[in-house]
C-alpha cells in the first residue's frame, strides 16, 4: 500500500485567495524517514494551496533521495477533499526526480488553475533503488495569482 507524507503545517488554516487577483505564495515542507519514496504510488504532499489560484511557478528543493538512478515521479496537485478534478501532472509529467540534491523551478505556462484546496504532490511512478539515510525534507513553494473560487 502506498504511503502519504503530509506537509508539516497541515494544521494551519489555508490563506484565503480573495477576489481581487492578488499575488499569493504558499510555502511548506514535507519530511519523511529513510523509507521515503521506496514504493510506487508513495506521495510527498509538499504544501497546501488554496482553491481559486492560478499557479504560474512551482519551486521544489530536495535532498538526494535516490542513491541509484531509478526514481521517477509526477508533480502536480491533488484535491484535499479526495475528488479527482486536480491534475497530478500539472507541474511535471513522469520523469527522473530527486536523484541528486537540487532546487528546481517549474514555470507553468499557461497558468494551472487550482479550483479547490489542494496539495502540491509528488507521486512516485518508479521506485528508488536505494534511499538516503536519516530524515529527508523536501521544500515546496507555489506562486500564483489569487482569483478566488468561481
Amino acid at each position: 500500500m502506498a504511503t502519504n507524507y503530509n506537509p508539516t503545517e497541515l494544521g494551519q488554516p489555508l490563506q484565503g485567495a480573495g477576489d481581487d487577483g492578488n499575488g499569493i505564495v504558499f510555502f511548506d515542507s514535507c519530511s519523511s524517514t529513510t523509507t521515503v519514496v521506496a514504493g510506487v504510488g508513495d506521495k510527498l504532499r509538499v504544501c497546501r494551496v488554496s482553491g481559486g489560484v492560478d499557479v504560474h511557478r512551482v519551486i521544489i528543493k530536495n535532498v538526494d533521495l535516490d542513491t541509484g538512478t531509478s526514481l521517477t515521479a509526477t508533480i502536480g496537485f491533488e484535491n484535499l477533499d479526495g475528488t479527482t478534478t486536480a491534475s497530478l501532472t500539472a507541474v511535471a509529467a513522469d520523469g527522473a526526480w530527486a536523484q541528486t540534491a537540487a532546487t528546481t523551478t517549474y514555470e507553468i505556462i499557461p497558468p494551472y488553475r487550482v479550483e479547490k484546496d489542494a496539495f502540491l504532490t509528488i507521486k512516485v511512478t518508479a521506485a528508488a533503488t536505494g534511499v538516503q539515510a536519516g530524515v529527508l525534507t523536501t521544500y515546496g513553494k507555489v506562486e500564483g495569482r489569487a482569483i478566488g473560487v468561481k
